[in-house]
């Protein structure tokens, strides 16, 4: 379909998607290639779209990869941190884009169209998706406020540029002999899982399911490993860090109670940090922090733990609803009331 100055073309070819979108590098691996398929091993149809200015042929400005999810709230489509932008400042792209998308949610009977976008939160930006249509979604999808730490100098640099108390436990936990592996076995995703479910209780989250950390770990296959932390045959803590373009992302964590008395989630940390380095990444993504000023939000001490490795935070665009359909606002009563659960 065509809409006036963009050509809209559904990629099929993970070697013409990957072609763009590594290109761009954008700061999240949600609009990669494996992420679409995670989404189909979980019941989803995916679709894949490259935005060309200037008709059939032009230059390649955008890409949107779109997840149709049914559930029994309603039936939406959900852009996840897109749509990709060649020029991020390219407003009159993401408006087309935009278009383009209410157009397919129509299309396909679809309740409302939700984008969390990595457009910056600001208020050009919020006046853009209003123009378009849009309004603030109930709840977040994906985190708004993501920490990153550029891991291009070198060991040194990157130990001086941490709180002294993360350093000091880096070191305790090595002179301790806590030692870390990463790995790909599934002997090994299964001590994760494990150790997730019980964090997920202990600390009253709404855990991942285990199909939903399994089904991630095989669509994303060589790019990303569970590293887990180990004190004397005893696994004290596990990450799952995904590598995607320049960088790795911290996506999920845990850790056993009585790790609180042995640091090993700093060399963890640490260890990721260096593979990350290892496999040539610029950047090491926490992933989510809690806003600022909100002392009482359930992920304050999880912040506090991030920041201490030093970095930055940047924030984005909360999602954006663009309602097709009354039904919508039965979807936007349950959010509303999860929120509310969650103390977001």
């Amino acid at each position: 379909m065509t809409l006036p100055a963009f050509t809209f073309h559904e990629v099929k070819e993970r070697s013409v998607w990957d072609e763009f979108v590594r290109k761009v590098d954008p700061h999240t691996f949600l609009q990669s290639w494996p992420w679409g398929e995670f989404n189909r091993r979980q019941g989803n149809d995916v679709s894949r779209w490259q935005v060309h200015a200037g008709g059939t042929g032009g230059t390649p400005v955008a890409a949107i990869q779109v997840v149709h999810i049914r559930a029994r709230r309603g039936r939406f489509l959900f852009c996840p941190h897109g749509p990709i932008l060649a020029d991020q400042g390219d407003a009159v792209a993401l408006k087309a884009a935009l278009g383009f998308l209410v157009e397919q949610g129509r299309g396909c009977d679809s309740d409302f169209v939700r984008v969390s976008s990595l457009q910056p939160d600001t208020d050009v930006q919020r006046r853009l998706f209003r123009q378009s249509g849009f309004r603030p979604a109930p709840i977040h999808m994906h985190p708004e406020l993501a920490w990153l730490l550029d891991v291009r100098p070198d060991a040194a640099a990157l130990l001086a540029g941490m709180r002294k108390t993360m350093r000091q436990l880096i070191r305790k936990s090595q002179q301790l002999g806590i030692t870390v592996r990463a790995t790909t076995a599934a002997a090994d995703a299964e001590i994760f899982l494990d150790l997730y479910r019980g964090t997920a209780q202990r600390q009253h989250f709404v855990a991942f399911t285990d199909r939903y950390v399994a089904d991630e770990l095989a669509a994303f296959g060589d790019d990303v490993r569970v590293l887990l932390a180990e004190y004397h045959g005893t696994v004290l803590a596990g990450a799952v860090v995904v590598f995607f373009g320049q960088s790795a992302f911290y996506h999920h964590g845990a850790s056993l109670p009585q790790s609180s008395n042995l640091p090993a989630a700093y060399l963890l940390q640490w260890e990721a940090i260096r593979l990350a380095k290892l496999r040539g990444c610029r950047w090491y993504n926490f992933w989510g922090i809690a806003p600022p000023n909100r002392p009482s939000h359930p992920w304050t001490g999880l912040t506090a733990f991030k920041q201490g490795f030093g970095g930055f935070s940047e924030p984005y665009l909360h999602a954006q609803d663009h309602v097709l359909r009354p039904r919508y606002w039965l979807n936007y009563a349950v959010e509303c009331a999860r929120r509310a659960r969650r103390g977001l």
